[in-house]
């Protein structure tokens, strides 16, 4: 559902940025034909990279990432990003009935602020995210802080090993 869209906005930044080059992370549970089927059509040219999501991550200077794990990840790697969520429109207004958050981004959420832009739905639009990225990409002061802000989300989830902490804490209280 997202990906036309990220192709577009991928047009319109090659557009306004000559030269620039774009990666697909492609998860294994996503379908090679139904990929390859809408990479065919696309402006522009991109490659694609299986079951590499960090690695893509780290070698990006910007993401257009769709909400999800993958935002927490890409904060741990610290690259800047755009983060856009579309769904049915009746599946929109059931979740926004339900679910009561001011953010749907893992990173803003654990932030507990806006750290990454979020276009969610109607925003999640070719144009907005072209310009999103623009600004990022040519406001120094506005990428270094995205940076520094993602710096600090990787700083508060701890340091590597949280699984083995947590075990050690239940074993302990299981021997009492």
């Amino acid at each position: 559902m997202l990906l036309p869209v990220l192709l577009k906005a991928a047009a319109q930044l090659v557009a306004a940025e000559p030269g620039t080059q774009f990666i697909l992370a492609q998860a294994s549970s996503i379908d090679d034909n139904l990929i390859q089927a809408l990479l065919q059509n696309s402006p522009v040219p991109v490659r694609v990279a299986h079951d590499r999501a960090s690695e893509v991550m780290a070698l990006s200077d910007v993401l257009f990432i769709a909400s999800g794990t993958a935002t927490l990840q890409a904060a741990v790697v610290g690259t800047p990003m755009v983060l856009l969520y579309k769904t049915s429109p009746l599946t929109y207004r059931l979740a926004r009935w339900l679910i009561n958050v001011k953010w749907i981004g893992l990173v803003n959420l654990v932030a507990g602020r806006s750290v990454v832009p979020e276009l969610i739905q109607d925003e999640a639009t070719a144009e907005r995210l072209c310009q999103e990225v623009l600004h990022l990409l040519r406001d120094p002061s506005a990428y270094n802080g995205m940076k520094k802000e993602l710096r600090q989300v990787r700083e508060s989830l701890g340091e590597p090993g949280a699984s083995h902490r947590a075990a050690q804490v239940v074993l302990a209280e299981c021997r009492r």
